[in-house]
């Protein structure tokens, strides 16, 4: 097995250093010391593997994995190494698995436009770490669909279950995606063996189908069962009409929706504020159009060289892959296809949780890879005929997708920054760790998401409970559009009830109502001192608690009952 993995490496070596340098290009300074904290991606200094009431623990193998590695290094340089794994596995999976002419470095222009494309782009953006993780495995996850369509053997169909079990692991909507795209190519390679009559091929599929099944139940019963045995309690119940609303995929006020997802876009924070915080390459619209162009005609070349090639179950595998995930992505976002999709969201009660449909864009992604990579080979051919050397044309075409997402490159042209927390914040661990007794700390302001002065004021998942422990109560509180709060930890929607009566109660009441939740000290960050809260209360006013530490940045106060 070693030897393999030796003559592997040594074969791929060129990949392997183009895929390395052009990650290590992308990141650039993201690699310095530091934490990037944007959005939903939240780093402390220890990590910690706690179920919050509702969710799903299919995470909790990769938290536990995540401690563990805490014990031996930094939460920091552990970020590192995932933002590393992600564009480097991304692009080297992609050139490996992908079917695409190894010849010219088209396999290379493959794996490049899987790594740094606009759904990529604003997923980190948006800190969705590990819905990318899950992303880098789809090109051999559709590898090995390919493989089991052709030869559906036992070997193969636990191979394939594995593979779907490690995207479970890091994103239950990728696992979703991948048993559709399953569903889509082997239902193609299934149809022309029922022609054919081969009935050897029909027994052999249906008898390791239900074996794949029943690995894949098993290995996944530990997330699964508990699922099952509290559906009641399970965040997915809370998901309704608002929420496919605040989900939907942004459209284009130039483009509209259907066309701005097959231009890879349309993450539904697209149409909020948020997007006012980093740089977008649509800016620049006529230049960003014309490399549009550029891609779509390679792409549409590969499209037509696949549909005559010999293998045309391939290529029209990975075509309906691409129009059926175009149909999904667009969701409830303004198109032609969103009463298909509302119909689905009213029909198939597990479809709420894919409420941004826009992640299924990672197939049109990968299909446009595929057909790229295809096309990119084809006008290299055709390029030999006219010219001695065609090193330009290869850097023309291998130039498209870097500048089609430019912003990507240069640490994401250094919008994110490595942070530290401040001082203060450790110093308040301390602090907390010094009282023994049994009590619970109250975080505010009240706040799912908010922005900190030391992160440049970008906004970012509450870290309180990440970083202070679970003793920590804090916002749950989108607060997107006509959505307040989809939280179901009765203890948290109790302290927010409180909270709430802030302009009716006296600031003495809501303290002492506070205390009945066990909380004895309150920390208030004042970075959104200026700023108007939806909850405006300032423990500072009450007679019932006494000043601990005033950092400036950070307030600590203990409730004196």
């Amino acid at each position: 097995m070693m030897k393999n993995i030796t003559d592997n490496i040594k074969a791929d070596g060129l990949a392997i250093s183009f895929f390395l340098v052009v990650t290590v290009i992308i990141l650039w300074q993201l690699l310095l010391p530091g934490y990037i904290l944007t959005l939903d991606m939240v780093f402390t200094p220890q990590l910690r593997a706690y179920l919050e009431p509702g969710s799903f623990s299919n995470l909790m193998p990769i938290k536990f994995i995540l401690v563990v590695i805490n014990a031996l290094l930094p939460s920091w340089v552990i970020q590192k190494i995932i933002l590393l794994s992600i564009f480097f596995c991304s692009g080297y999976l992609a050139y490996k698995f992908l079917p695409v002419p190894k010849t010219y470095g088209a396999s290379l222009w493959a794996g490049l436009m899987y790594m740094a494309n606009p759904f990529v782009y604003q997923r980190l953006l948006a800190g969705q770490w590990l819905v990318l993780l899950a992303y880098i495995f789809l090109p051999l996850l559709l590898h090995l669909i390919f493989c089991y369509g052709i030869k559906p053997n036992f070997q193969n169909a636990l191979k394939l279950a594995t593979i779907l079990f490690v995207i479970s692991l890091c994103s239950l909507h990728f696992l979703v995606i991948g048993l559709i795209a399953g569903s889509i190519i082997l239902i193609i390679h299934l149809s022309r063996e029922i022609y054919s009559g081969n009935r050897s091929y029909l027994k052999n599929f249906f008898i390791n189908t239900a074996v794949l099944g029943a690995a894949l139940l098993i290995a996944s019963s530990f997330w699964l069962v508990p699922f099952l045995l509290n559906q009641s309690q399970s965040i997915i119940t809370t998901i309704d009409q608002r929420d496919f609303s605040a989900f939907a995929t942004a459209g284009d006020p130039r483009l509209g929706t259907l066309f701005n997802v097959f231009s890879l876009y349309g993450f539904w924070a697209e149409a909020l504020a948020w997007s006012g915080y980093f740089l977008w390459p649509k800016t620049n619209f006529i230049f960003w159009l014309l490399v549009l162009a550029a891609l779509a005609i390679v792409i549409l070349i590969g499209i037509v060289k696949t549909l005559r090639g010999q293998n045309k179950i391939q290529g029209i595998s990975f075509l309906a892959l691409t129009i059926v995930a175009a149909i999904l992505s667009v969701g409830m976002g303004e198109s032609i296809f969103k009463n298909i999709n509302q119909w689905i969201f009213n029909h198939f009660w597990f479809w709420s949780g894919l409420r941004d449909t826009q992640k299924f864009s990672a197939l049109l992604v990968a299909g446009y890879a595929y057909f790229g990579g295809v096309g990119f080979f084809v006008l290299v051919e055709k390029a030999k005929k006219f010219f001695a050397k065609t090193d330009v044309v290869i850097f023309a075409l291998m130039i498209l997708p870097v500048l089609y997402t430019y912003t990507l490159f240069g640490g994401l042209a250094r919008q994110l920054q490595p942070v530290w927390y401040p001082a203060s914040w450790q110093e308040t661990v301390k602090i907390l760790e010094a009282d023994p007794s049994e009590y619970r700390v109250l975080f505010l302001p009240w706040h799912q998401y908010l922005s900190f002065d030391f992160n440049r004021k970008l906004l970012i998942q509450n870290p309180a409970k990440d970083y202070f422990g679970p003793k920590i109560i804090q916002g749950e509180n989108m607060e997107l559009e006509s959505i307040y709060s989809k939280n179901i930890n009765q203890e948290v929607e109790g302290v927010q009830q409180v909270l709430a009566m802030s302009g009716v109660d006296s600031t003495d009441q809501i303290i002492e109502n506070l205390a009945k939740f066990s909380i004895k000290y309150i920390i208030f960050s004042h970075d959104l001192d200026e700023v108007s809260q939806p909850i405006d209360f300032d423990p500072a006013t009450s007679s019932k608690v006494r000043l601990v530490k005033d950092f400036g940045d950070l307030t600590i106060y203990e409730i004196m009952l």
